[in-house]
């Protein structure tokens, strides 16, 4: 896997995991957002984590280029209870539950580098170094436009120094080496 993107994701994926290892009550479901919540009925166990990916870029050199990249999360519970002031406390908070996950969320990844490692090795560290700077949180927001689900959008910015066109990977060379071998004639 050499993607920045995969890469990000798949850290993500492992760093969310790890909260649900802690917090099964919390979080259930997490995924690339594949436009689920176009759906009438999402195909999610709830609550889930739903993350998007985004990146504008600045070239510094010939072959390395810095991103600014946008992750986005969202926090999609299933019917809510009510918060109003009606309601005894106790269904307040409970109605409030997706604050406690964003919180648990956020303490997670703020301020974190990502890492990844293997389901072989634990303790190692796969990421590149240096690929990624630190998460940091830059809006919180919620998405009312279903009101069968609630959802809270996490955005957070985070670095990305891609020096990955300045080489070529070997096992593309490997592969464009065949290719040559077998396009030349007899």
């Amino acid at each position: 896997m050499e993607s920045p993107f995969s890469l990000l994701f798949l850290a993500l994926q492992q760093r969310i995991d790890g909260l649900m290892a802690k917090h099964t009550r919390y979080i259930r479901f997490t995924d690339l957002d594949h436009g689920y919540l176009k759906d009438d009925v999402p195909a999610l166990a709830y609550p889930a984590v739903l993350i998007d990916l985004d990146g504008t870029f600045s070239q510094q050199g010939m072959v390395t280029q810095l991103g600014d990249i946008t992750v986005r999360l969202r926090l999609v519970f299933s019917a809510h209870s009510t918060t109003d002031n009606l309601s005894p406390r106790s269904v307040a908070e409970k109605g409030l539950a997706y604050f406690e996950l964003e919180h648990i969320i956020h303490q997670a990844l703020q301020g974190w580098t990502p890492t990844l490692s293997t389901p072989a090795d634990p303790a190692k560290d796969i990421m590149p170094p240096d690929l990624f700077g630190s998460f940091s949180r830059i809006a919180a927001r919620t998405d009312s436009r279903r009101t069968d689900l609630r959802i809270r959008e996490l955005t957070y910015k985070i670095s990305l120094q891609d020096l990955s066109t300045g080489r070529f990977p070997q096992r593309h060379v490997a592969e464009l080496d065949l290719q040559l071998f077998f396009s030349q004639p007899g």
